[in-house]
């Protein structure tokens, strides 16, 4: 990023609310660029940490954290397009924002495309940019809780009795109560018991919400 951003001195810092808990991560060579971005992001509620480089982004930060990554098309060592190659090889949950002071039409559709929240084109309006952040704290949050949930999800899957799977196995097929307890040479009262069982081990309150979440499990030997 070439030259400062001015930081209003009428702006006072925003209560607590959204931004707790996201980082911004502003990528600049120009160390002027990274403090007057430090001090704007501060002004408007904003935890923030800067870099030098892209090499020392992907060495330092924490990159399956709720966040939103600011980096220039253009920098030393590794572009911003690489930089993104390799956020997303190592399935990164912080979103990223692309900036440039020349960036084509063809570059800024191939970078959102490959998942970029949007390309701003230097000089871009602070209300961009503020705008831009919001909607990718609110990307790199949602990430984060699916995983977590997913994972929650899983390490429930791995406790799972063998009576259990099966039950689970034949829900997912969609097996009436009736049909699981021919299946599982069982009574209706105790098929039902067991998946209400299910649904409580879960945190669901129906087979369908049941079926949604194993489904969005990476652990698929159910």
């Amino acid at each position: 990023m070439e030259g400062e951003l001015p930081v209003p001195r009428d702006l006072a810092p925003r209560e607590p609310g959204m931004n707790d808990a996201a980082t911004i991560h502003v990528i600049d060579d120009d160390e002027a660029v990274r403090c007057s971005m430090a001090a704007l992001l501060a002004a408007h509620g904003y935890q923030s940490a800067q870099y030098a480089l892209a090499r020392e982004f992907l060495e330092q930060a924490n990159l399956h954290s709720v966040g939103v990554v600011v980096a220039d098309l253009i920098m030393p060592e590794m572009t911003g397009e690489q930089l993104q190659e390799r956020m997303l090889a190592l399935d990164s949950t912080l979103s990223l924002v692309m900036v440039s002071g020349m960036a084509d039409v063809k570059t800024a559709i191939r970078v959102i495309q490959r998942g970029a929240l949007t390309l701003l084109e230097k000089p871009f309006a602070q209300e961009e940019l503020f705008a831009a952040l919001a909607a990718g704290i609110t990307r790199s949050r949602l990430r984060v809780e699916q995983r977590s949930q997913a994972a929650a999800t899983a390490s429930t899957l791995n406790t799972l009795s063998p009576d259990e799977r099966a039950l689970l196995k034949h829900l997912l097929t969609g097996a009436t109560i009736e049909s699981n307890s021919e299946a599982l040479n069982t009574c209706v009262k105790e098929v039902e018991r067991r998946v209400r069982g299910l649904l409580n081990l879960f945190g669901v309150a129906s087979i369908g919400e049941l079926a949604i979440l194993v489904d969005k499990t990476p652990f698929k030997d159910h």
